[in-house]
């Protein structure tokens, strides 16, 4: 973990219900530049990316083939019906 002037970034595993990880999709389906952001910054690469390039592209592949990510990350947003939006913002 690493701490910024007013951020903190941590790592680890986290298994949302249905209706928050469908929100959580939602959310990068319609702004996928905020995520692409996050795994651009440099920290983030050294820590999470193997030390991948500072290329959008470079930076999506690494993030969907690490291993924790290989069978889920970023797949086709599961049909569940939100009766409200969890999220506001990414």
């Amino acid at each position: 973990m690493w701490t910024g002037l007013s951020r903190t970034l941590g790592g680890g595993c986290w298994f949302p219900e249905a209706q928050y990880l469908a929100a959580i999709r939602d959310n990068i389906n319609r702004k996928p530049h905020k995520l692409k952001n996050v795994l651009s910054h440099e920290k983030m690469r050294k820590e999470f990316l193997g030390n991948v390039q500072n290329n959008p592209e470079k930076v999506v592949k690494a993030f969907v083939s690490a291993k924790s990510n290989a069978e889920s990350a970023l797949k086709t947003k599961p049909k569940v019906s939100l009766k409200y939006r969890v999220l506001s913002q990414f």
